[in-house]
């Protein structure tokens, strides 16, 4: 399996849009594309809804599947590995019904009426391929249980359907996988991770691994805690959010720190990013932990997050254009980063970073980067 060192998200692009843009991204020097997920959802243009699957069998909404063919081959004579985005733990929010909705249905259903619960999970039936008997009963996940083990079985709001890892569930998931594998992706991010067991994941492992032994995977764990994290890191590197909460920390308190390129990431092969879709686009009350107070601070993680070695660095599409960003990617590509402890200092707008072979000088304002 290859490890991409660098990956452009080109979040929620339409296939020929990126299309347009591979040679631009094969030039800049990344080595993989990330796109949306690719199976049919919702109509609208909300990003969230991407990341609500309503049909896993039919490829709409970003392009069809011989768009995505083409964008795929195109990737391939450019030597870029195409990613798709998978959502397989849940399915789309039922149309005009709410959290308050299943409040009372659950309310009434525990006083003895299960009637208007049976009317909202009638709902349930209209997805293609599945019914009601499909997904778990509904239980409000909020709060302390997004990290404990409800989070296995719950809604997340006490809206999103959850899906029962039935056969029926993996057959069809694993059909969409396969789908995607002869549309030519070489690579699968896996959403959601942390709301779905071990076990059930290894299905989709064994099925791509079946495909090929070359394919590239890895799975969101939209957590600082490494324990976590290394619950699934034996099937595949995880975003590494606890790097982005280390480096955060240190930002924030306005001090020269070091950091180790060994011991201060999950793994050599985790996910690392200053920012990504979640933190960027979700309501700051709901990422308040994992967003920076400036925007020249989160510059300055996505740098540190590409400066030093190791892992694979996750480039938000906003950043597409940073020249900093770019700069940061060459010096990666050329250099292989920083290695070992990693001095961070400021002074103004000059960020020194060195390890202990290499000086870097950082100026954010003019978008420049020297290497001593």
């Amino acid at each position: 399996m290859k490890l991409p060192r660098s990956i452009f998200h080109a979040h929620n692009w339409q296939f020929t849009h990126v299309r347009r843009e591979l040679k631009t991204i094969q030039a800049i020097g990344f080595q993989a594309i990330q796109i949306s997920p690719a199976q049919k959802s919702p109509r609208g243009d909300a990003w969230y809804l991407r990341y609500q699957p309503f049909d896993h069998l039919t490829i709409e909404g970003l392009g069809g599947s011989d768009e995505l063919r083409t964008l795929c081959d195109d990737a391939k004579k450019a030597g870029l590995i195409g990613i798709a985005d998978v959502v397989f733990n849940h399915m789309a929010v039922p149309p005009d019904v709410r959290r308050s909705d299943w409040l009372s249905a659950e309310a009434a259903r525990v006083a003895g009426n299960p009637t208007p619960m049976k009317k909202l999970r009638a709902y349930l039936d209209g997805f293609p391929h599945l019914n009601a008997e499909d997904f778990q009963p509904w239980r409000d996940m909020q709060g302390a249980d997004w990290d404990n083990d409800n989070r296995y079985d719950s809604w997340g709001n006490g809206e999103w359907p959850e899906l029962i890892p039935n056969t029926k569930v993996i057959d069809l998931h694993i059909q969409h996988l396969t789908h995607l594998y002869k549309c030519g992706v070489r690579g699968f991010r896996f959403d959601a991770v942390k709301h779905m067991r071990v076990s059930h994941l290894r299905l989709y492992i064994d099925a791509i691994r079946n495909f090929s032994e070359e394919c590239y995977v890895y799975g969101e764990v939209f957590s600082g805690d490494p324990a976590m994290h290394s619950e699934y890191n034996s099937l595949f590197p995880t975003t590494d959010f606890p790097f982005l909460l280390r480096i955060r920390e240190k930002l924030i308190a306005g001090k020269a720190f070091s950091i180790d390129s060994h011991t201060d990431v999950l793994s050599q092969e985790s996910i690392r990013f200053g920012r990504n879709h979640d933190t960027a686009l979700n309501p700051p009350s709901l990422v308040a932990g994992f967003i920076f107070p400036s925007a020249e601070l989160t510059l300055i993680a996505s740098c540190i997050s590409l400066l030093v070695s190791g892992g694979s660095v996750l480039v938000y599409v906003d950043d597409y254009n940073n020249a900093v960003i770019r700069k940061c990617l060459d010096f990666r590509n050329r250099q292989s980063g920083l290695v070992g402890e990693i001095r961070v200092e400021k002074s103004g707008t000059i960020w020194h970073l060195n390890d202990k072979n290499k000086k870097l000088i950082l100026d954010s304002s003019a978008a420049s980067l020297q290497c001593l």
